[in-house]
């Protein structure tokens, strides 16, 4: 399993060229089939009820994909954004009452109740319709590693650095498209809700401000502009708490003798 096939190109930049041609193969857990079920997990749910951020370049990535393999995640995100559905400018997120009751109930639903199933999982297949652009959280999640203890700790480190990038590059993109700091603030809120709130009409036409009913115009212009983004940007966006990260994580990738 090399990560070409985990991770969509747009990251490719971000990461060293050993990286994308080493082998990192899991053969403890897979998703095809849960190493978990029937005993902590339900097959037909596996690890998969968890609602995951995917950020607005990826949501464009998705839109603009001509595969067919993607157009039930097309389907089901022209959904949530036809009826307003928790999109926002920053990406897609898990609605109020989703993360507060998953919060609450976690240690008791996870993988076994089906009303937390991710949305954009597909029955019909028993599996992800978005693979290789769900988010940072599925991409790193193996609940075993062939690697034992040093496998864990690259992909925890892993995660770090993903969720580091897809921050980054999502809120690189509202500052291009002239949001300003404060409304990169209020999205920012959406992804760590505490409490249930109504996500109403005015709330929403508000949040997307001049791109409001441009919402997918506006993902795919955020994917075509983190492609085109230049070497000196993501230098920038890096910053020496991302190049921190990222150095530590290239460390335990080493540690894991793939």
């Amino acid at each position: 399993m090399k990560f070409k096939y985990i991770l969509p190109p747009v990251y490719k930049r971000f990461f060293p060229a050993t990286f994308w041609s080493s082998e990192l193969v899991e053969e403890k857990a897979t998703c095809h089939q849960c190493i978990q079920a029937p005993k902590k997990y339900d097959a037909d749910l596996k690890c998969c009820t968890f609602w995951p951020f995917i950020p607005n370049y990826v949501v464009g990535e998705i839109l603009s994909s001509k595969e067919e393999k993607y157009k039930y995640a097309q389907n089901v995100i022209s959904k949530h954004i036809e009826n307003q559905h928790w999109n926002l400018p920053m990406g897609l997120v898990a609605p109020a009452d989703y993360q507060v009751d998953f919060k609450k109930k976690k240690s008791k639903v996870f993988g076994r109740d089906d009303s937390f199933l991710c949305p954009y999982y597909s029955k019909n297949n028993n599996n992800c319709s978005l693979w290789l652009y769900r988010g940072s959280v599925c991409t790193s999640f193996f609940c075993e590693s062939s690697y034992g203890r040093s496998g864990h700790e690259f992909w925890q480190l892993f995660e770090n650095y993903f969720s580091y990038l897809e921050m980054g590059l999502s809120q690189e993109v509202l500052v291009y498209k002239d949001f300003s700091p404060r409304d990169v603030n209020d999205q920012l809120e959406y992804l760590m809700l505490d409490k249930k709130i109504k996500f109403t009409h005015d709330k929403y036409k508000k949040i997307w401000k001049h791109f409001y009913r441009k919402e997918k115009d506006f993902y795919i212009q955020a994917a075509e502009f983190v492609n085109q983004m230049p070497a000196s940007q993501v230098k920038e966006i890096l910053g020496d708490t991302g190049v921190e990260i990222k150095k530590k994580m290239l460390t335990a990738f080493q540690n894991t003798k793939c």
